[in-house]
């Protein structure tokens, strides 16, 4: 496949990316299923954004910042399923340390809609 940004592949569909990942690149990942259980402003961020307290089950509790603010209210975040990379170091943002990476699809205006499994499930799930 090419790898030039812009490539046309099929029905007009033009697909971006950086370069191509194997298999063996994603299963180093640890994607998995948590619950939000607390949830803050986090008005020191440079962009507007949440703090994130997310319950994975047997694996803990990690804290992570999310610039979510554009769809998502601090009063519908608590009790929420998400899908979160929980294996990158972490990373200091501002006076805050976050521990996992929240995933979510963004938009073309940079609004992030949540990745989140379609049913309840158990926290710590790893996704493949």
């Amino acid at each position: 496949m090419n790898k030039s940004p812009g490539f046309r592949a099929g029905r007009g569909l033009i697909f971006n990316y950086m370069e191509t990942s194997t298999y063996k690149d994603f299963e180093k990942l640890e994607i998995r299923v948590g619950t939000i259980v607390k949830a803050e402003e986090f008005p020191d961020a440079r962009k507007p954004a949440y703090k994130l307290w997310i319950d994975f089950g047997s694996f803990g509790t990690r804290k992570t910042s999310a610039q979510i603010t554009q769809l998502y209210d601090l009063t519908n975040l608590v009790g929420r399923q998400v899908v979160a990379v929980t294996n990158f170091p972490p990373k200091q943002v501002g006076k805050f340390v976050s521990e996992c990476l929240v995933l979510g699809g963004v938009g073309e205006a940079g609004q992030v809609v949540l990745l989140q499994p379609e049913r309840s499930v158990e926290n710590g799930l790893r996704v493949l």
